[in-house]
């Protein structure tokens, strides 16, 4: 029951850095990425609830990505690799 503890106490102290991390994003970056990642919307969708380009959305969730883990690094919340996301779309 303590390693479960344990494992629960670190997962919240991960997603207390995650959202602290997201909160230094650009909202153009952010919001992007959140209906990417979080709702796991395509692109074409996210394109069409922003209004934006689908190669724009591209981008933004890109760089979203990469500023996010430069953020979290930055803070020596995380060092490793995200998984999927190397492979996922083709880049970060």
């Amino acid at each position: 029951m303590v390693g479960r503890r344990e494992a629960t106490v670190e997962e919240r102290e991960r997603a207390h850095a995650v959202l602290a991390a997201m909160a230094t994003l650009r909202p153009a970056l952010r919001g992007p990425l959140v209906l990417r990642e979080v709702y796991g919307l395509e692109y074409g969708e996210i394109s069409g609830l922003l209004g934006r380009p689908v190669g724009t959305v591209k981008a933004a969730v890109h760089r979203g990505r990469r500023a996010l883990l430069a953020e979290l690094r930055g803070r020596g919340a995380y060092d490793g690799p995200v998984p999927g996301w190397e492979e996922k779309d083709g880049c970060l």
